[in-house]
C-alpha cells in the first residue's frame, strides 16, 4: 500500500461517524436506512459517508433489484491495519512509547468487599493472591492490575520503559524521588517514583 493510499484511507477512518458505520455493517450488509437508524445520524449525512467510505473501498454496495445494501470490506481494512503494523513499536522520542500496563488500587477496606465491587461495577476478573493482594484482569486485551491493602486510598499507575535504570535517573532528574530502587519481584523488574506533586507512578521493565 502506498501512502496516497493509506493517507485517503486514514482520511475516511478520522471521522467517528464513519467508523461508526463501518462497525454495523462489518458483521452483514446493510441497507442505508438502519445504519441511519443504529447511528443516529440524518440520512443524508449518511448518504455522504457512505460516498467517502465506497470512494476508497471500505464499505462495498450491493444491489438487488431497488434495494441497495452496503458492508464493510474487512480485507481493506486488514490492509490498513497491516500498514499501520510496519511502523515500529515505538519512535525515538516519542513519549507513546512508554504505555501504561498495570494499576493498583490501594485501600483499607474490607477485601470482601473491594473485590466485589470491582467485580460487579465493571464486570472485572479477581482473583485473591495472598493476603492483602488480588490481580486484577479488565478483560481480554484489556489494562490489568491489582487491588492491594493500604492506609490510605490511592491509584498507582505502571508504565512499561524501555530502560528502567536510565527511567529512573530521568525521573530524579525532573525532580521526582525515588521511593523503590529497581527490584525484581518474580513477575517483573520495576521500581517507583515519586512526581514532583507527590503522586506515586511505578516504572516498569518492558520484556
Amino acid at each position: 500500500m502506498g501512502e496516497d493510499e493509506a493517507d485517503e484511507l486514514l482520511r475516511a477512518f478520522s471521522h467517528p461517524a464513519r467508523r461508526e458505520i463501518l462497525r454495523h455493517c462489518w458483521h452483514e450488509r446493510q441497507p442505508a436506512g438502519a445504519l441511519a437508524s443504529a447511528s443516529g445520524l440524518a440520512a443524508a449525512s449518511v448518504s455522504e459517508h457512505l460516498k467517502v467510505l465506497r470512494k476508497c473501498g471500505l464499505v462495498v454496495l450491493h444491489k438487488e433489484g431497488t434495494f441497495r445494501w452496503y458492508r464493510t470490506d474487512r480485507a481493506r481494512v486488514a490492509d490498513l491495519a497491516a500498514w499501520l503494523r510496519g511502523f515500529p513499536a515505538g519512535f525515538e522520542g516519542d513519549p507513546m512509547s512508554s504505555p501504561i500496563v498495570h494499576f493498583d488500587i490501594h485501600g483499607a477496606a474490607p477485601e470482601s468487599e473491594q473485590h466485589r465491587f470491582y467485580a460487579e461495577l465493571f464486570g472485572w476478573q479477581v482473583t485473591p493472591r495472598g493476603p492483602g493482594y488480588a490481580q486484577v484482569t479488565t478483560g481480554e486485551g484489556g489494562l490489568r492490575g491489582a487491588l492491594v491493602d493500604g492506609d490510605a486510598p490511592s491509584v498507582t499507575v505502571g508504565v512499561a520503559v524501555a530502560d528502567l535504570d536510565a527511567a529512573v535517573e530521568r525521573a530524579v532528574a525532573l525532580g521526582g524521588t525515588v521511593t523503590m530502587p529497581p527490584t525484581d519481584n518474580g513477575w517483573v523488574v520495576k521500581a517507583q517514583v515519586t512526581d514532583p506533586a507527590g503522586n506515586p507512578v511505578t516504572l516498569i521493565q518492558q520484556r
